[in-house]
């Protein structure tokens, strides 16, 4: 009877064994598997990342652009003004020179 026991146990003890190393190999399958699961999720998080800091670089971008666009054209307009002033204050002078020109060359009926 102790070697039936014996006997017993040993077969159960291996067939415990038997299921260890089938649940060892489940289990590494497992971690195999949820690690591949990980690496995905992890490179679809930094994928989502990356995405999110080149949007965030774009929208600076054009917010840069835009800002520089308006202020630009505002300046422009500013030295526009201030060139057609210019413009007219020359015609002006070239005007009153030329007058007093045609003033000094026309003889003075006495």
């Amino acid at each position: 009877t102790q070697s039936s026991v014996s006997s017993g146990i040993n077969a159960e003890y291996g067939e415990f064994q038997t299921f260890q190393h089938y649940f060892k190999r489940i289990n590494l399958r497992h971690m195999s598997v949820t690690s591949s699961v990980q690496d995905q999720i992890q490179a679809d998080w930094d994928n989502r990342e990356l995405i999110q800091v080149m949007t965030t670089s774009i929208m600076r971008i054009a917010h840069f652009l835009n800002n520089f666009d308006m202020s630009a054209r505002s300046r422009l307009a500013q030295l526009n003004e201030k060139l057609t002033t210019l413009e007219r204050k020359i015609e002006f002078l070239e005007a009153r020179v030329s007058g007093e020109d045609l003033n000094r060359t026309q003889p003075t009926e006495a």
